[in-house]
């Protein structure tokens, strides 16, 4: 019988859709409790693990799929046919009007059997006599070190080679102070800890500065993104210094209306709220308690294996001195074509 799938939009006050996937997760004989969250992607198997797999419109198929006696977590996409169990295998079978047929468990485990009675212990050998050692044969005669040899005259210095001609000097670096407004023009790229700056200020190392409140202290503008459809780190700086910080990233949902999903992590663990968007929207969250060497991360993923994408991740603080360390983690593995 076709399981029934509660999709309910997390937004303004309704709750996610939940979906039970009842499989035998540890292998105890006994299914678990668990449910699936479509509109996250989230399994949670109650006392055993969490883990993000699928997606809105996918059917949950757990079941033992690699014979240890333990049920894995599936899902089976009708809009394309796919399975995918995680861990073991992805393939293409089946289509829109389908229903994934499957074991639903980890399977029962049969009574085990009684012990046989232990075997009377051998009786044990007497060990041999042991063998008389053998004399120690007499030490060789040592030779004697050969003569060292004269050694040989230094030979003439070489002719000193002519000077080359010294490159042409590159641009130096200017700047200049606006009148009384408190900022810095320049006409050519700076770099600080750089060799070849590509900015006009181009930091390499740690930052120390004072700022007025409300003001971004680190921003990646670039966009990113992902196509996986489970949370997977997209972005990331690393604080020198503890307190609160607001955190402003904005969401790029797909062209073909595949919702783009978001949360802020601190140090790989969920700190921000879920977001989620079908359109383009801007988030922003407030971020306390931090220490310094805390890593603030964007995590990411897509609605349906089709490519999302983030713009703008930026990190705003309070008035007062503040260090950082500028650690723009942006992966290959979510970035666009």
């Amino acid at each position: 019988m076709k399981k029934l799938a509660i999709i309910l939009i997390a937004l303004f006050g309704l709750s996610w859709g939940l979906i039970s996937p009842a499989a035998d997760f540890n292998g105890d004989g006994t299914n678990d409790i668990g449910i699936f969250r479509p509109n996250a992607g989230m399994w949670a198997i109650r006392g055993i693990t969490r883990a993000y797999f699928g997606g809105l419109g996918d059917e949950t198929i757990p079941g033992d799929y690699n014979g240890d006696g333990t049920s894995e977590i599936g899902i089976f996409r009708p809009s394309s046919g796919i399975w995918a169990i995680q861990g073991v295998t992805r393939t293409y079978f089946g289509g829109v009007d389908d229903e994934p047929i499957y074991a639903g468990g980890g399977g029962i485990k049969g009574p085990k059997g009684d012990t046989g009675e232990t075997g009377a212990q051998g009786v044990q050998g007497t060990t041999g006599a042991k063998g008389d050692t053998g004399e120690t044969g007499a030490q060789g005669v040592q030779g004697t070190t050969g003569a060292k040899g004269d050694t040989g005259e230094t030979g003439p210095q070489g002719v000193q080679g002519t000077t080359g001609p010294q490159g042409e000097q590159g641009p130096s670096g200017t700047s200049s102070w606006t009148d009384g407004t408190g900022y810095v023009t320049t006409d050519v790229n700076v770099g600080i800890g750089v060799t070849e700056p590509e900015y006009p200020l181009d930091v390499q190392g740690p930052m120390v500065g004072r700022f007025v409140p409300g003001e971004i202290i680190l921003g990646i503008s670039r966009y990113g993104g992902t196509s996986k459809n489970y949370p997977g780190k997209v972005a990331e700086f690393m604080l020198g210094q503890g307190g609160a910080i607001r955190v402003v990233f904005t969401l790029h949902a797909n062209s073909a209306g595949i919702a783009a999903y978001g949360q802020i992590y601190k140090n790989n663990s969920p700190s921000g709220i879920a977001r989620y968007t079908f359109a383009t929207e801007t988030f922003t969250e407030d971020i306390s308690g931090l220490s310094p060497g805390d890593r603030i991360q964007l995590y990411m993923f897509s609605g349906d294996d089709h490519f999302v994408r983030y713009t703008d991740f930026k990190l705003q603080i309070g008035a007062g001195a503040f260090c950082t360390y500028i650690s723009s983690y942006v992966p290959a593995a979510y970035l666009s074509d």
